[in-house]
């Protein structure tokens, strides 16, 4: 009785149908925007807001409403749902992973890549507006005579 013999072949190598490195690219961005709101409304908003109070000036309706994120966000443990919606948006990255450039991905990965990648951007306007129009206000009203 003779036994055949075992095929000793190498396994074939399987490719994974989505890659980790896109998923891990928007995760880093998502990560870098929550990094960005946390700076912007939890460390230098909230010193800036005493200087306005103590000039007594009138602060324009996005300052207001800037000034209240931040005092949400400091406050009332703003900082907590901002950290939770990025940590289940970089889970539900990591599980559906997109995929890698080319015909595979769809318009609604390209959209949502180029919002995560670009969502700084807004806030950085918005800051730059909200802190900066009060301090060229509060420059003119210290610097122009009393008027009459």
């Amino acid at each position: 009785m003779t036994h055949q013999p075992i095929d000793y072949a190498s396994p074939v190598k399987v490719e994974p149908t989505r890659r980790w490195g896109p998923a891990l690219w928007l995760t880093g961005w998502v990560l870098f925007d929550a990094f960005a709101i946390t700076v912007a409304l939890g460390l230098i908003t909230p010193g800036i807001e005493p200087v306005f109070k103590d000039f007594k000036i009138d602060l324009p309706v996005i300052t207001q409403v800037f000034f209240l994120a931040s005092r949400w966000f400091v406050n009332d443990y703003g900082w907590i749902w901002v950290w939770l919606l990025t940590i289940g948006i970089v889970c539900i990255v990591l599980v559906l992973r997109p995929p890698k450039r080319g015909p595979e991905r769809s318009w609604a990965w390209v959209i949502v890549i180029l919002l995560v990648r670009f969502a700084w951007v807004p806030l950085l306007i918005i800051s730059a507006l909200a802190l900066f129009i009060p301090y060229v206000n509060l420059i003119q009203s210290v610097s122009s005579p009393p008027k009459h």
